[in-house]
């Protein structure tokens, strides 16, 4: 037995949608969220008639006796709404079909060497005497193989030059 009249959860139970609706409407598309809004409306406003005309099966009831409630769900619904879709633009396609297919490649040029590491900070410094592209590059840890020998480090500076 409920403590409130069957007026009063509804009004409450339309309060709740509302307000759930109204915070969902900054991330969700409005069209839509009204379409929900009017479902469940709809299921709670069934329920509440079938429980009047004693529809609704009691746990205390028979297991067995199965009550089918009709929906009358509309797949339209969710259908008719707006939905904004991106534009895709003429030229962004373009640009993808100017790929060679030498850039495609995962292949890697051979070398000799190879430092493996776990990088800490990468800097460009700046400056009169810095006019090339000097980067300077600070690794952690890791493994390096140099002129065939393999050695592991426990930090490792440098500076690069492209």
């Amino acid at each position: 037995m409920s403590l409130l009249s069957d007026s009063d959860l509804k009004e409450i139970h339309k309060k709740i949608i509302d307000s759930t609706i109204k915070n969902c409407g900054q991330f969700y598309n409005a069209r839509i969220l009204e379409a929900i809004k009017m479902r469940w409306i709809k299921i709670y406003e069934q329920k509440l008639r079938n429980k009047e005309l004693g529809l609704v099966s009691n746990k205390k009831e028979n297991k067995n006796s199965k009550i089918q409630l009709s929906d009358d769900f509309d797949d339209d619904e969710f259908e008719d709404a707006d939905v904004e879709e991106k534009e895709i633009v003429e030229n962004e396609l373009n640009d993808l079909d100017n790929i060679s297919i030498s850039d495609l490649s995962d292949v890697d040029p051979e070398t000799n060497n190879i430092i493996i590491g776990v990088c800490d900070k990468i800097s460009k410094p700046c400056g009169r005497r810095n006019v090339g592209s000097n980067w300077k590059i600070k690794l952690k840890g890791g493994l390096m193989k140099i002129d065939g020998k393999e050695m592991f480090f426990h930090g490792l500076q440098g500076e690069l030059e492209f």
